[in-house]
């Protein structure tokens, strides 16, 4: 048995290093292969061989690394990264072996990445943290970077602010027809609305997908890849107005140049590369065109720039049909960054772009500028969040001057894949949005069953104006539009119905695109007058009597319905006694009652207390023949409730019903 045992233990000492070696082996190969597809930038494929190391060794930096940067590049994904950048920066070097399984540090640059990733999620304290850490790392000679890493911090600040203040706008998915359940992107539109190209990311290649609009709907897309010529690496970038030309560029991560193809006989030809004034050995990464053809606007980063990619427009010529030789858009559209998908409106004066620059969230941003009188560019506008947001925002082109425009998210909704195009609608005060005003008015107790017609009055404070509309009952539906901001006030009245006001405000960003008021109108009722009866008390006495307590309770509860009345207890007393003693018990009877109402819950700045006296009797105190009358003075030992204010309902002090011989005569 210990033969055996030893046995088993010399088999095992013999097998681990092999096993060791054939796991090391695998995880080689996992990680190569995961190098291979992240130098192409296949975030999505890299992820799992990476993956795969890291179970491995959780804590190897470089790994931790790599994996942060799949997930930043992945949409929708972008918030997993920051984990895995936290444990990378922990073990950084600036001697790092790029491509080497054995490297276990991660390079300084992981400092950058985790603060871009903190800067996608909006965590902008965080973010300038580690953008301030990385600058720590860079050479004094590197401006470059230095000012690249700068612009980041900077558009940190420009976000908070940005934020603030969003844009608001509806959104269309063009539908599952053009959206599926993968990615579609680069939605280039004819200037007449009626051709869209975009991209849709098949299973092993990015494929061109060609559409026709037919009666206000997209038609059935058809893949014009094949007819093109591409080998899934050409990119649409433009149109022109009727949708027969199409400007594509190829990136083959070496160079990038501008292509063309035209539509011919009914079918796309196979692209061909534009002349020299446009490509150069630079890299041009975008075109497209005026409305009228004659003005292509393209992006280099050719020298003589102010940047990276510069925005640089071109004309054709009339004889030729050649583009003549670029201008650059100058320093207030160019910035010291990359400038991207420039596309310019029918107007031919307002251009939306792409920028890392100007007034960026952080990555891209969209602006707008438009050509002044005096042939200059207006300083360049972010067209705000959330169109805008923290991460790369490109590939907006604009119809109607920018009021509307084709873009594609993966962060908004309804979404049908992993990135859809969608049309927007932007609201502002070029476009102001249509306020739906609506409800429903019935009347009484039982809507179903009260029928009358329904007037209801609108009117904007600020602007004086005001419009009048009929429903009738039992439906009383009513809906109205405005696009005026502003502080409305509505009126809803009826025949034989209490009339009622409701305050609405329009807000001034546009934020709402509807108001609802449902009301009901009560009916008006004819009733009788609340009665406030006297309280009365017993000779040379403020205690209230057990006779007198529903008269009490039922003024308790007017006070506790009623929260803005408020009343005046007065105390009286009849003719006995010293006129000063009657004023002292007077003001106690008034005090006793008072303090009954406090212990019932009302406030007692509700109730005012005065003592009167021997005044204002309302019954004789003597007979005519000067004899006492007991039956008389009990009708003056009161107390009487005179409202102040808030009286909602008609409510009356009583009148005592009292035998003709026993009325005060003045």
């Amino acid at each position: 048995m210990l033969m055996k045992r030893i046995g088993i233990i010399l088999i095992m000492a013999v097998m681990c290093p092999f096993i060791q070696a054939q796991d090391s082996k695998e995880l080689k190969e996992a990680f190569l292969d995961g190098e291979y597809f992240l130098a192409y930038e296949d975030f999505l494929d890299a992820l799992p061989y990476y993956l795969k190391v890291y179970e491995q060794n959780t804590n190897n930096a470089n790994i931790n690394y790599r994996i942060g940067l799949c997930y930043l590049n992945i949409p929708g994904e972008k918030n997993k990264a920051i984990p895995y950048l936290e444990k990378a920066i922990l073990n950084t070097t600036s001697d790092y072996k790029e491509g080497n399984f054995k490297e276990e540090r991660a390079p300084h640059d992981a400092f950058f990445f985790l603060a871009n990733a903190y800067q996608i999620q909006y965590k902008f304290v965080e973010a300038k943290k580690n953008y301030n850490k990385y600058l720590q790392f860079l050479e004094p000679s590197d401006t470059v970077n230095t000012n690249f890493v700068k612009q980041g911090i900077a558009s940190c600040q420009n976000a908070k602010e940005i934020v603030k203040h969003p844009v608001y706008f509806d959104l269309l998915n063009l539908g599952n027809r053009i959206n599926s359940a993968s990615k579609e992107f680069a939605a280039v539109i004819s200037g007449d609305g009626s051709t869209l190209v975009y991209v849709s990311s098949l299973k092993f290649y990015d494929a061109l997908f060609y559409s026709k609009k037919v009666n206000g709907q997209w038609g059935l897309p058809v893949n014009i890849t094949p007819d093109i010529k591409s080998d899934g690496d050409l990119y649409p970038t433009g149109l022109s107005y009727d949708g027969t030309q199409l400007l594509l560029t190829r990136n083959d991560r070496f160079n990038s140049d501008i292509y063309s193809s035209k539509i011919v006989d009914g079918k796309w030809i196979p692209h061909e590369k534009l002349g020299k004034n446009i490509n150069t050995k630079f890299w041009e990464s975008h075109a497209s065109l005026s409305n009228d053809g004659n003005i292509m606007y393209f992006t280099s980063n050719r020298s003589g720039g102010f940047g990276g990619l510069d925005i640089y427009k071109t004309g054709k010529n009339e004889e030729t049909g050649l583009w003549g030789n670029p201008i650059n858009l100058g320093p207030v559209i160019n910035s010291q960054f990359n400038e991207e998908t420039p596309f310019i409106c029918a107007d031919n004066k307002t251009l939306f772009f792409s920028s890392q620059g100007h007034k960026t969230m952080g990555g891209f941003d969209i602006f707008s500028s438009e050509i002044q009188d005096d042939g200059n560019w207006s300083e360049p506008a972010n067209i705000g969040y959330p169109i805008n947001s923290t991460d790369d925002d490109l590939f907006f082109i604009p119809r109607n001057g920018g009021i509307n425009g084709y873009i594609s998210f993966s962060d908004k909704e309804p979404l049908i894949g992993r990135e859809d195009i969608f049309y927007l609608e932007i609201f502002s005060d070029k476009n102001p949005r249509p306020v739906e005003i609506k409800g429903l008015v019935s009347l009484g107790d039982k809507p179903s069953e009260q029928t009358g017609e329904i007037r209801i009055w609108l009117g904007n404070d600020q602007s004086g104006s005001s419009q009048v509309f009929n429903v009738n009952a039992p439906e009383g539906k009513y809906s109205t539009i405005t696009k005026v901001p502003g502080k409305y006030k509505m009126l809803f009245e009826s025949q034989g119905f209490v009339a009622e006001n409701r305050f609405i405000t329009v807000p001034p960003n546009y934020s709402l695109g509807e108001i609802v008021i449902n009301v009901n109108l009560k009916s008006v009722t004819i009733t009788e007058p609340i009665v406030l009866k006297n309280i009365y008390f017993n000779y040379n006495s403020y205690k209230i009597s057990k006779n007198e307590q529903n008269k009490i309770n039922f003024v308790s509860d007017l006070l506790n319905k009623n929260l803005d009345l408020i009343i005046e207890i007065a105390g009286y007393t009849d003719s006995k006694g010293r006129t000063s003693y009657n004023k002292t018990l007077s003001l106690n009877r008034a005090r006793s009652v008072a303090d009954y109402f406090i212990q019932q819950g009302v406030d007692k700045n509700r109730v005012k207390v005065k003592g009167y006296g021997e005044t204002n009797f309302i019954a004789i105190n003597k007979n005519k023949d000067s004899s006492d009358s007991p039956e008389g003075r009990k009708y003056n030992r009161r107390v009487e409730f005179l409202v102040i204010s808030g009286a909602k309902e008609s409510i009356v002090t009583e009148k005592v019903d009292l035998p003709a011989d026993l009325i005060y005569k003045k």
